[in-house]
Parts: C-alpha cells; sequence; structure tokens
C-alpha cells in the first residue's frame, strides 16, 4: 500500500498569548509532537517551534509533516503608576515602551487635561510592526476641594485683640503667621488676611478676609479761664493743668483721649499810693481831689480787676516833714537814703510807691537814725510815705539817680 500524503499545514506566525490549532490532512489519525493534540487550540510559547506530525491511513501506512509557528512577543507598554489629584489640576498620563499609544476617553499621551471628580480607569494601547497589540491601564483618583471661609471681615480698636477662625477644612495655613482661632493684636490699620485650607486629601481652598484697626485717637483741648475752670471730667480746677486727661469714645466706637492744656488767670486785686500834683489820670479817669477810689475793669487776660486808688493830691515837701520831727536826705539820691527821727516811735512806718502806684519797699522805723539802702531801684521818681498807725503824716517825693 502506498504511504498517505501526510500535511501538517503552513507555517503559522501569532502573537504572544494568541492560540492556534495544528490540523493535518491526508490521513485518517494524526499525532503531534510538543503534546499538541490535532484540532484543538493551544497557546504556543514565544519565539520559534517546529512542530511535526505522523498520519496514519486506514491501512495502517504512516507518513510525516512539519510546520513552525512563530509566536511573537508582545510589544511593551506601562501606563504608568496609579494617581491622585485635586479637582482643577491637570494630569498628564505618559505611557512607557514604543508608541504610538491610544488612549482610551480621547486622551493624547503626552497632553495634559483637567479630569472630573471621582475614580476614573484609563487604558493605554500600542501596536507593533507585527500586528501585535498590547494594553496597560491606571486608576485616576480626583478628590474635591474643601470650601474654605476666612470668615466675616472685623473691624476693632487700636489695643483690641482679634481672632480669625476658618472653616470648611481639617487645616490651615494663614498669611502673617496668624494661628488659626489664636488671638493677636494687630497694630492700626486696614490688613487682608489670606488663609488656604486644606482637607483630608491635601486638597485645598483659599479665602481673604479684612481687618480694621482704627487707632486711639489723642487731641489736646485748650482752654484759657479766670480764677476757676470746670473740665468735662467733672471737676474744678483752680491752678493752671496740663496733665488732666479724659476718654471719650468716638465715631468709629474706639477711646479718644483728650488732655487738658489750661491757662488758668486770676482777678487782680490792686492798691495804689499815690500823691500828685493838681490831678492824676488813671485808665482814662482823671481825678482832681485826694480820696480813696475804686475801679473795676478787666486784666490783660479777660479776668476782674479791682484797682483801689488811694491819692493824695497836695504834694508834701522834704520841709513840711520838719514839723513832725522828720527828716530825709538826701535828696535826689544815688543809692542810700538816710531818715532821721527826733522820736523814734514804734508805731511809726514807712513805705516808698513807683510813680503807678506800685509799693516797692516798706520797714518799720525804730531807729534816731535810720540808713536805707535803696540801690536796687530803677532811677526814677518815687514817693515816701511815712504813716503813724493809720494816719498819714506825710509824702515826699524822692527822686533815684
Amino acid at each position: 500500500n502506498p504511504m498517505p500524503n501526510v500535511n501538517a499545514g503552513a507555517n503559522q506566525q501569532v502573537c504572544e498569548g494568541v492560540s492556534v490549532i495544528l490540523n493535518g490532512s491526508g490521513a485518517t489519525s494524526y499525532q503531534w509532537n510538543n503534546d499538541v493534540s490535532n484540532g484543538i487550540s493551544f497557546t504556543p510559547q514565544t519565539g520559534v517551534t517546529l512542530y511535526s506530525v505522523v498520519g496514519t491511513d486506514a491501512n495502517g501506512c504512516s507518513n510525516s509533516d512539519q510546520l513552525t509557528v512563530l509566536v511573537n512577543e508582545l510589544p511593551f507598554i506601562y501606563a504608568g503608576a496609579d494617581q491622585q489629584l485635586c479637582v482643577g489640576n491637570t494630569v498628564v498620563l505618559s505611557a512607557n515602551g514604543t508608541g504610538p499609544f491610544t488612549w482610551s476617553g480621547g486622551i493624547v499621551n503626552g497632553v495634559g487635561f483637567i479630569p472630573s471628580i471621582g475614580t476614573s480607569n484609563y487604558t493605554v494601547n500600542v501596536n507593533d510592526n507585527n500586528g501585535c497589540v498590547n494594553s496597560d491601564q491606571l486608576v485616576l483618583t480626583v478628590y474635591e476641594n474643601p470650601e474654605v471661609s476666612a470668615g466675616t471681615d472685623q473691624i476693632i480698636c487700636e489695643v483690641e485683640s482679634v481672632v480669625l477662625s476658618a472653616s470648611g477644612a481639617n487645616s490651615y495655613e494663614w498669611s502673617d503667621n496668624i494661628e488659626n482661632g489664636i488671638a493677636f493684636q494687630p497694630i492700626p490699620g486696614v490688613y487682608q488676611y489670606a488663609v488656604i485650607g486644606y482637607n483630608q486629601f491635601a486638597c485645598s481652598d483659599q479665602d481673604i478676609v479684612q481687618v480694621t484697626v482704627h487707632p486711639t485717637v489723642y487731641g489736646t483741648d485748650e482752654q484759657e479761664a479766670c480764677d476757676s475752670y470746670t473740665w468735662i471730667d467733672g471737676n474744678q480746677y483752680t491752678e493752671s493743668n496740663n496733665s488732666a486727661s479724659w476718654t471719650l469714645i468716638n465715631v468709629n466706637g474706639c477711646d479718644s483721649i483728650v488732655t487738658l492744656d489750661l491757662s488758668m488767670n486770676y482777678q487782680s486785686d490792686t492798691v495804689l499810693y499815690v500823691s500828685s500834683l493838681g490831678t492824676y489820670k488813671l485808665n482814662g479817669y482823671t481825678y482832681t481831689e485826694a480820696g480813696t477810689y475804686q475801679q473795676d475793669t478787666l486784666t490783660e487776660f479777660g479776668c476782674d480787676s479791682t484797682i483801689t486808688l488811694n491819692l493824695n493830691i497836695d504834694e508834701t515837701g522834704v520841709s513840711n516833714l520838719s514839723s513832725y520831727g522828720v527828716s530825709v536826705y538826701p535828696n535826689p539820691f544815688w543809692s542810700e537814703l538816710t531818715l532821721l527821727l527826733e522820736k523814734p516811735d514804734p508805731d511809726l512806718y514807712i513805705f516808698l510807691v513807683d510813680i503807678n502806684g506800685r509799693k516797692v519797699f516798706e520797714l518799720n522805723v525804730l531807729s534816731v537814725k535810720n540808713n536805707f539802702d535803696l540801690s536796687f531801684l530803677e532811677p526814677g521818681v518815687y514817693y515816701l510815705n511815712i504813716h503813724q498807725k493809720d494816719s498819714i503824716l506825710g509824702r515826699v517825693k524822692i527822686i533815684r539817680r
């Protein structure tokens, strides 16, 4: 009997992981090497493998044939590690291997995009020149950002404290080293403080709050008064004062500290002793007779002023004092004036007034000879008045050279 014409079939080329079927022909039964069953699919290893088949016909005659199966390795591809990010951020998917690469979802390899919130699987494919296809995937998780609030704007006064407490996140970072929920004391001004809040996924949001700090206002209340003054503190002052202070509340609801600057003037009571020849004029008034007169006027500061004028019209000369046993010399004098008394009297006293009637010197006369050092007087005309108890013995005009 002739040998059967056994045919193993054509050589095959497949990609790694693809199953093949070997079907012999020309006989009635077939025996393949490598544990291959005729007509049954299997997955060959990568590389080139020689497969042989022995076919036997109905007469028991056998023949053989062979073929090769080339299994090409799949192209290498790596989608990258799984990623986690916050919404609104851009992510770039870049596969490793020999491209070109095709991503699911219309993603372009190496080009950034902004994914939506949630967990998504992204698959990347690659085709090689042998027509083999490989793929890989990664998981992209996108977390929501927190909604951070810095709080409402605040207005405070100087030396007051403020507390900034943000909400909506798990942790917070403030500008200017501010600690969330901890009081601090800013100086006067207008400030904007920024806060960044992070949730458990390290996603963030930020907000700004404005803090206005009104300063304490300082002012001076300048006042001028006569004799006494009652200020806003309710106290009555009788002397000049520049230290009293009072705190008011201004339109901003903050302190305004006022310091008093008080100049206190006083009413004036002046007594003049004047000897004049003929008439005497004072503050626009003319007096022609001796006597005691009173003028009510105002000082230069606007305070009440009372002037009591003791006027003597008849001038008494040195010679007329001799009848009282009194003599004065020299007249005019340079610095020293001598007063002689025939009979010293403890009730006798003298005083010296200037031409305006102001007393400049006074002394009780106890000795027979009394020397007075009047060098302190300015050159000019003065009146020496000699009194005994309440009686005026006489007046004499003297001249200091």
